[in-house]
């Protein structure tokens, strides 16, 4: 019997035994046998990476790879080769190119009768909401740790020239007032001069 026969007989079995629990699961569901082609999926599966997945392999359908997920990531080698429960997060491509954030479950469903793993379920929940809002609140928190440095710097003593009044930062080099406070805040400046320097660089001369 070729690979595709296997696969379909497989796909068969499975789908008698089977189809009505997985495809009542929100979640993607797939069965996936030891040389990693997908020998079942549930409807979530299919509407994610489309109708044609069965008998393909799982690396290329769900990671565009040519080769198994080899060696750490592929939690389904991991639990065919020693029946236990495998778990991770990782990033996938759908069938219209938008990345989803899962969290995956490998386990074994179907034993030869030799008691061997032959068939792993994997089950995929989609985190990606969950994964944006992680991302936006860790933005969040890394710009308000800047903003808090920035106030620790201006509210600090800060070393200043008695003479020319350039400031000295934290890595010994000076920078004049304007540059200084640019670098460290969102202050703006703008320019005039007081009475003293109008005094200084114009003379007495009264404004007409």
């Amino acid at each position: 019997m070729d690979n595709d026969s296997e696969v379909a007989a497989e796909s068969s079995i499975i789908e008698a035994k089977y189809k009505n629990i997985l495809e009542s699961i929100g979640d993607h569901v797939s069965l996936i046998d030891r040389d990693f082609n997908i020998v079942w999926a549930n409807r979530v599966a299919k509407d994610r990476y489309g109708d044609n997945i069965i008998g393909k392999k799982c690396y290329n359908i769900y990671h565009g790879l040519e080769q198994p997920c080899e060696p750490s990531p592929c939690i389904t080698m991991k639990t065919l080769k020693d029946g236990k429960v495998h778990n991770h997060e990782t990033t996938t491509l759908d069938r219209h190119g938008r990345k989803i954030y899962l969290n995956c479950s490998a386990n074994v469903a179907v034993y030869d009768e030799k008691n061997n793993p032959i068939i792993a379920v994997e089950v995929s929940s989609d985190i990606t909401a969950q994964k944006i809002a992680e991302e936006e609140r860790d933005r969040v928190i890394k710009e308000l740790k800047e903003a808090i440095e920035n106030i620790k710097v201006l509210t600090g003593l800060l070393p200043i020239c008695a003479r020319c009044k350039n400031i000295r930062d934290d890595k010994g080099y000076w920078h004049n007032v304007e540059e200084y406070f640019k670098a460290h805040s969102d202050t703006k400046f703008s320019h005039s001069i007081c009475p003293e320097c109008r005094k200084e660089l114009y003379g007495d001369i009264k404004k007409k």
